[in-house]
């Protein structure tokens, strides 16, 4: 497995010797991005006495962000440094189009800064512990490629954990971005009558997708805690029968939690979170399931924790993330077997970035 050869310190060489050379001196800089990683790099860089001369971006009409300019990518200067701030979506594309323009650019990724001073530039969301956790259960990982149903499945998760071990996003060549398929895969076979359970819905379109591929389904259960988020889930549905809207979090108990509503799709659980969010167990809020959907920003765990009757007693198909913990790649799999042995495990990612991991048992 790819663990064995850990490439972070030569990584971390390369990358000081295109930046520590430039610290202090007249550059041409750029970022790759507007958002919130590209705000730590402009504070990070102002640290680090890196001046930033423009924004790199050529799909808005916008002219500046953060008081910096933005220009398209065929005005970068030759010879200079790019630091790409897009760590999702078609993160490898935005780079191999700064390559394509053969200017000599030096192109780094905010990875590359995290593993060059993850002070300054801190970690990822969803990826603050994956060393240790690689490290410290290998075995676990051994055993996930061991079990994996496909060869598909054992590549992702070999291209994946590269890329999650050695922040070096050339693994994710690999990989093209393909939202469409996700959930839906032909080995994910669904019958007549089936009951689908959604856990994050977002805005209501994986349920609206189901109800197309399926339209004699018995009933979709919709759970979305954000207020904002729930909004669409209502006016996406409208017209859809034998659908059940709950504005709630699916967890192992009922309780309240925090949540934070700001970030669209990668909404999560957080003690500084600004919405209360009301918690539910599914095994006590439907009777049954035959596939169950979950992208609930890192309470996965927890929300298989509270289904341990459905899955033991009704077998469902179930599509987990694992990507917002790295421990999930691993226990999540190991969990669900313990409740149900026979399950067949696939692993299938649709982004060039950290994005989008699912795990299938079927």
């Amino acid at each position: 497995m790819f663990y064995i050869t850990d490439e972070k310190p030569k990584r971390k060489e390369e990358i000081r010797k295109i930046l520590d050379n430039k610290a202090g001196c007249e550059i041409n800089a750029y970022i790759l991005g507007r958002n919130e990683y590209a705000k730590k790099v402009m504070n990070g860089c102002k640290e680090k006495a890196i001046s930033i001369c423009a924004i790199v971006d050529d799909f808005t009409a916008e002219t500046e962000f953060q008081g910096i300019s933005i220009i398209t990518s065929e005005q970068m200067a030759a010879n200079s440094i790019l630091i790409s701030c897009v760590i999702e979506g078609r993160a490898v594309t935005a780079i191999q189009k700064i390559k394509d323009l053969k200017k000599d650019i030096a192109i780094l990724t905010y990875l590359d800064m995290n593993l060059y001073d993850h002070d300054l530039f801190p970690h990822v969301k969803f990826m603050e512990h994956n060393f240790e956790d690689i490290v410290k259960h290998k075995d676990k990982y051994k055993w996930l490629y061991r079990i994996l149903e496909d060869q598909v499945s054992k590549d992702t998760l070999e291209h994946i954990l590269k890329l999650r071990y050695n922040y070096n996003f050339e693994s994710m060549n690999y990989f093209s971005f393909n939202i469409e398929n996700q959930y839906f895969e032909p080995f994910v076979e669904i019958g007549p009558e089936s009951i689908f359970v959604d856990g994050g819905s977002f805005d209501g379109q994986t349920s609206l997708k189901f109800s197309e591929l399926y339209p004699d389904y018995k009933e979709i259960y919709v759970f979305e805690p954000s207020p904002d988020s729930f909004e669409k889930v209502q006016e996406n549905l409208r017209h859809i029968d034998r659908v059940h809207l709950f504005q709630k979090a699916t967890y192992d108990k009922e309780t309240q939690l925090k949540f934070t509503k700001t970030q669209g799709s990668a909404n999560s659980f957080s003690d500084h979170g600004e919405v209360v969010v009301s918690t539910v167990c599914l095994d006590r809020t439907i009777p049954s399931a035959d596939f169950i959907k979950l992208d609930v920003e890192g309470a996965e765990y927890e929300t298989l924790l509270g289904a341990q009757r459905l899955i033991a007693e009704h077998k469902p198909k179930l599509a987990v993330c694992v990507y917002h913990k790295q421990e999930d790649f691993w226990k999540i799999p190991e969990f669900v077997l313990s409740l149900n042995p026979s399950y067949r495990v696939f692993l299938r990612h649709y982004t060039e970035g950290i994005f989008e991991t699912v795990a299938y048992f079927v």
